[in-house]
């Protein structure tokens, strides 16, 4: 870590680019016992009858490159799109097994490019929608088994970062004495293969 840090004060001094000025932050020697945080209310959804929506169990939020918001309702496995001021836009994605519908899904990710992801464990597939609700192809992830015996598994959550993907979750074990589960952590190409 010392040797980054002085590389990168030489190629400042070098005439290299100007690096980000970097906030320093003083903590004191000893933590506060409590602090106060002031919230703002900046809009409200989901608190008076309204007749366009119901929210069950909201797990995830979300939001595009337009600040538009996106709630993953996981009791009616749906998700209501609202602008950035609040207004409702309509739901993107509801409870199914046809092309862009998601069923037992808990994870939700914005994966850029105008697309929504939702993460199935079993099968491990990334269910995906356009910004608008349209069906875009589905990602399947081919997971290597690990050679215990298992009596299921599949990936739980999944990050992306340009053309890769990051995911992780669980086999569970037929054999109790090693363990109930193994969790994995894996990369995957576009095409859902493990690298």
């Amino acid at each position: 870590m010392r040797v980054l840090v002085g590389l990168m004060i030489l190629i400042a001094c070098a005439g290299g680019p100007a690096l980000a000025e970097i906030t320093t932050v003083h903590n004191p020697e000893q933590a506060p016992r409590s602090s106060t945080i002031e919230y703002e209310e900046v809009w409200r959804a989901g608190a008076d009858d309204d007749a366009d929506y119901l929210f069950g169990v909201i797990m995830e939020a979300t939001t595009d490159d337009h600040a538009n918001i996106y709630l993953l309702d996981t009791q009616q496995q749906q998700v209501c799109k609202f602008s950035a001021d609040g207004q409702y836009q309509g739901l993107v994605c509801r409870k199914g097994e046809g092309p862009g519908e998601i069923d037992n899904t808990y994870n939700m990710r914005y994966l850029g490019d105008g697309r929504l992801g939702f993460m199935r464990m079993v099968p491990s597939v990334m269910v995906m929608v356009d910004t608008l609700g349209t069906p875009l192809p589905r990602l399947e992830f081919a997971i290597d088994h690990p050679e215990e015996q298992i009596t299921f598994g599949g990936m739980f959550s999944c990050e992306s970062a340009g053309d890769s993907y990051y995911g992780s979750g669980r086999f569970y074990l037929v054999d109790k004495s090693k363990g109930s589960y193994m969790g994995f952590v894996a990369s995957f190409d576009n095409k859902g293969q493990q690298v």
